[in-house]
């Protein structure tokens, strides 16, 4: 294993193989040179002011054009001059930035200093300029909280929910007879959401009597304390919530926690709400992490067979993509089944809809989704 008192690191947009060595307990420098082109300056800010709430010296170092090969090697030239009197104590990340940063920062470093490759999957670091040296395995991973920040986001609330045994014997009622409680839940859905618009726990409609089994299994369970043709009554403002449609996050809830005791998931989070440096917020119904890749999910409980209501959580889904880097993965969790033409605009946006038939066994197929970069 190799210890540097001081790393060099080529600025990215994907971030975590520029992290993942620094915040390795065991190998963690007391510094950070951040060598960022003109393009990566707003990363390398991000990562610079990451490093220090963590109690670690950051500096960024300007590289310029990012295509300007004779300019990289003489900026690299520069740096190397400067760290030539310590150079035992530097060692290089070789693992960021384009091919032609990484050309030049090689042609560089490569004789007189330590260079290495991080491996985000496999969570190692590979020493690659000294034959024979052992691949470090890397303890410390980065949590949800930190992937974010490291991309420039704050995660302003998240938690991990506690699911009772009641909740979950009413969700897995509801996914066993799918087909019978499908329609009935779009009704109970779209009257628990009018309620919220009059910010009363009491709604009054026609209430079709083909909705009234459903309603007696909610209100056998505490969530509906009474009902009849022409109104409903709520149990409480979590309860008109759960009703619209939140049971379903309820229940991935409970899948991220078989998931870790099955795989140990370096994190995983429901109701997720992140800022922007520019203050905009966005929600996130759930998420994890394994082997430093993030998997975000959006549940749908609503008919979404139409054009106009398979939009919304698609692109919403498809907008996260560049937020915590170009490796996340999005999956739709839906209740209702997508027609045709909402699955395939789900392909085209790279997102991995969930069906109804799987989400009884959402644990067992979220770890076969896995199973592909677990090798």
């Amino acid at each position: 294993m190799c210890s540097f008192t001081t790393q060099v690191v080529i600025v990215s947009a994907q971030a975590t193989p520029n992290v993942l060595a620094v915040m390795d307990e065991s190998i963690r420098p007391k510094e950070v040179i951040l060598c960022a082109t003109d393009q990566m300056r707003g990363k390398a800010e991000v990562l610079q002011a990451y490093f220090k709430r963590n109690q670690i010296a950051a500096w960024i170092f300007d590289l310029g054009n990012a295509y300007d090969f004779a300019q990289l090697q003489d900026k690299f030239l520069e740096l190397a001059v400067k760290l030539a009197s310590r150079k035992a104590e530097v060692g290089v990340n070789l693992t960021g930035g384009t091919k032609l940063m990484t050309m030049a920062a090689q042609r560089v470093f490569w004789d007189d200093f330590s260079c290495f490759y991080v491996n985000p999957e496999r969570n190692a670091i590979q020493y690659i300029s000294e034959e024979g040296t052992p691949e470090h395995q890397m303890k410390e991973q980065l949590k949800i909280r930190d992937f974010f920040a490291i991309h420039g986001y704050e995660v302003t609330h998240s938690e991990k929910k506690k699911v009772s045994d009641k909740t979950r014997a009413l969700c897995r009622e509801l996914l066993r007879n799918h087909q019978q409680y499908a329609s009935a839940l779009g009704t109970l859905n779209y009257l628990a959401g009018e309620a919220a618009k009059a910010k009363d726990l009491t709604v009054h409609n026609n209430i079709p009597e083909k909705s009234w089994n459903l309603l007696k299994l909610f209100q056998d369970h505490g969530y509906i304390s009474y009902y009849d043709d022409r109104k409903i009554q709520f149990a409480d403002e979590e309860s008109r919530r759960f009703c619209q449609g939140f049971w379903l996050e309820d229940w991935v809830a409970c899948a991220l926690e078989e998931l870790n005791r099955q795989l140990e998931l370096q994190d995983y989070a429901s109701s997720i709400r992140i800022k922007s440096q520019n203050d905009a917020e966005n929600e996130i119904d759930a998420a994890f992490l394994y082997r430093n890749r993030l998997y975000l999910v959006e549940c749908k409980t609503a008919d979404l067979s139409e054009d106009v209501k398979i939009a919304p959580p698609l692109y919403k889904l498809d907008s996260l993509h560049q937020l915590p880097g170009f490796f996340t993965r999005m999956i739709l969790v839906s209740y209702q089944a997508l027609d045709s033409h909402g699955k395939q605009r789900a392909e085209d946006l790279r997102v991995t809809v969930v069906e109804p038939k799987n989400l009884l066994g959402l644990a067992t197929v979220l770890k076969k989704m896995l199973q592909p970069e677990a090798r």
